[in-house]
């Protein structure tokens, strides 16, 4: 029986960011270990995700990843707000 080296994946959370439908909402998550590409450190944390009315520019919430948050890869939102 033969046996090997099991490697895991390097996964990477890029930046990305999304719109409502309508175009009234919009949302963007950005990890600072992004800022030299998304897909040049696997693993990336600390996300902050904005999301603001676009006809008012208002900021309508922030969050900021915890330590054991995942990290996003989508963001999908809805004309509700």
């Amino acid at each position: 029986m033969a046996t090997g080296i099991a490697l895991a994946t390097d996964r990477f959370y890029g930046d990305t960011s999304g719109k409502s439908r309508s175009g009234e909402y919009t949302a963007e998550a950005k990890s600072p270990a992004n800022k030299d590409g998304n897909w040049k450190h696997p693993f990336q944390e600390d996300f902050t995700i904005t999301f603001k009315n676009t006809k008012s520019g208002k900021t309508l919430w922030t969050w900021h990843q915890q330590k054991d948050d995942a990290s996003p890869v989508d963001l999908i939102l809805t004309d509700d707000g």
